[in-house]
């Protein structure tokens, strides 16, 4: 057989059905539009929600909880269950209110900007939210008083804290 003929066999073998080129060009026309829905799924931005949970014992007036650092949230709800005062003075409540400033980090050479001061009252489980907020950025909550009072002379227990960002 003379070479020219075997090239024009090739080509019209590799045309039939079943032939290993036919078989890549189905498998690619099957697997090309998995894999684009897949990369446009994974290329979406998600609906981030994240939380912390954490507790303070023995804080003062003036304190500041860790960070955390929002990526397109701009909600953030904090809970604070059985706040304590201690020490627990015989003619004050054991159980104290207390506000919180949510606050969001700045560079260095700025001062921190807030974001409103909430109280909770913590004779039961409360919540308070802070809507609004711009994301992409670190924010962190302060202790500004504890039961009414900015003196530093009681210190807060809260043994569960959660912090909800979405």
């Amino acid at each position: 057989m003379s070479q020219g003929r075997q090239q024009t066999e090739l080509a019209r073998d590799s045309d039939q059905p079943g032939t290993r080129h036919n078989r890549w060009a189905r498998r690619a026309a099957i697997f090309a539009p998995l894999v684009a829905g897949i990369l446009a799924i994974t290329a979406t931005p998600a609906l981030a929600i994240g939380h912390i949970t954490t507790y303070m014992a023995g804080v003062r007036v003036n304190f500041d909880s860790q960070t955390w650092t929002h990526r397109g949230e701009t909600m953030v709800t904090i809970y604070l269950s059985w706040c304590e005062t201690n020490p627990v003075h015989p003619s004050g409540p054991a159980y104290a209110n207390t506000h919180l400033e949510l606050r969001r980090q700045t560079p260095w050479y700025m001062p921190d900007q807030g974001h409103g001061v909430k109280q909770f009252n913590c004779t039961t489980p409360s919540s308070q939210v802070w809507t609004g907020l711009p994301s992409d950025a670190t924010y962190y909550f302060r202790v500004n008083k504890i039961n009414g009072s900015t003196s530093s002379s009681n210190t807060l227990d809260v043994p569960y804290v959660y912090i909800r960002y979405e």
